[in-house]
């Protein structure tokens, strides 16, 4: 308990201390004619697109997002304690993201809307009860997948 509030607090200090805030929000032009839907996006704000088109990520996130792909991808539930370690494995790769952030404006917001609702997963990874582990790993699969909706 007290590694995963460790790196809980480590985390959120990331989030305000590596990452850029833009210098400007009023100059962001946000999509008018996509609906943000709070639901969608576990009750963060939805991820939108660039006036229809992806924005664009740096390398060292994408590379970020393709080594949690592949940690999912090999993941192999052999007790209980093997999605604690899978938690850990992916909150490395996400503070490594945080870490390696460069990107500005729009671009880092979206990336922020797209990244936060992961730390919902990572929590359920690590909940008593198997059937939550499991459906929670199957929606972070599933939100992976969609990085390249939005990012290129």
């Amino acid at each position: 308990m007290r590694k995963y509030l460790a790196n809980s607090v480590l985390v959120v200090s990331m989030l305000f201390g590596s990452c850029s805030q833009p210098q400007d929000r009023q100059t962001q032009d946000p999509s008018p004619d996509v609906e943000v839907n709070e639901q969608s996006n576990h009750g963060f704000p939805a991820i939108e697109l660039n006036n229809g088109a992806k924005w664009g990520a740096n390398p060292e996130t994408t590379k970020g997002i393709e080594n949690m792909i592949l940690i999912v991808e090999d993941f192999q539930e052999l007790e209980d304690s093997s999605y604690g370690a899978l938690s850990d494995e992916l909150e490395s790769e996400f503070i490594l993201i945080f870490k390696n952030c460069t990107m500005k404006g729009a671009t880092h917001d979206q990336l922020h809307n797209y990244l936060l609702p992961m730390r919902v997963f990572f929590k359920k990874l690590t909940s008593d009860d198997v059937e939550v582990r499991r459906t929670n790993l199957g929606l972070l699969k599933t939100h992976l997948s969609k990085y390249d909706m939005y990012f290129e």
